[in-house]
């Protein structure tokens, strides 16, 4: 697996805000919506989770970093022996206060090349949800440019992106109808930024002979 140029930030990312309809959310509802988003990714060929990770952190003014902890997923990813797994990782030196922060899941997705063939990528999206308020925060992000109409050297791909975006463009929007919740737009970032349910298009004006900047000095291979 693997192949494709990963950036280390996304090059597009968006979110969504689930009303529980509760007044504080908490870790079985950032479960529960890992699960259904999850669920709408595999349908469309870019997600199989195998596993979640957790993130705790330390509040009350503990000056300790967060503890990320990984949960092999065999099954649903909301079943009580996924929960009862995620939960055990609690910090055992300071299980009164450690909190979850987040769950974010891992698995791999395919892709298709410019002249049609399928490849599995590890981590070709993550989904990451958090408890707000009464709230759960969803984001979905991608680290590759095939979503993008450039390559990360700047070069033109519209075969690439052709074969990709519009899988992900359906796949935001089934997610959006699912949660009957607005499609928010993530961060800009050096890799790119979103506009709906694609990553933008940069300006005629900005391209030099149809290319764009090449944005691989901030890219780390191997």
């Amino acid at each position: 697996m693997g192949g494709l140029l990963r950036a280390p930030e996304p090059a597009g990312s968006w979110e969504w805000f689930f009303d529980t309809g509760k007044v504080e959310a908490g870790f079985a509802d950032s479960l529960s919506m890992l699960a259904v988003v999850a669920g709408v990714l595999r349908r469309h060929g870019l997600l199989t989770v195998d596993a979640v990770e957790i993130c705790w952190e330390h509040p009350r003014g503990r000056r300790r970093p967060r503890d990320w902890r990984i949960v092999p997923v065999c099954g649903a990813v909301d079943s009580s022996e996924c929960a009862e797994s995620l939960l055990a990782t609690r910090p055992e030196s300071d299980p009164a206060y450690a909190e979850m922060l987040l769950l974010q899941a891992h698995g791999s997705g395919t892709w298709i090349d410019a002249q049609g063939g399928a490849h599995t990528e590890s981590d070709l999206l993550l989904v990451e949800t958090m408890p707000l308020d009464e709230k759960v925060a969803v984001d979905v992000s991608v680290y590759h440019d095939i979503w993008a109409p450039h390559a990360f050297n700047g070069a033109p791909h519209p075969e690439l992106h052709a074969a990709n975006a519009p899988r992900l463009a359906v796949a935001l929007k089934e997610i959006e109808s699912t949660l009957q919740t607005p499609i928010n737009p993530g961060e800009v970032t050096y890799f790119g930024a979103v506009e709906g349910y694609g990553i933008v298009e940069p300006e005629p004006d900005d391209l030099d002979d149809g290319w764009d900047i090449d944005r691989t000095d901030r890219i780390v291979s191997g």
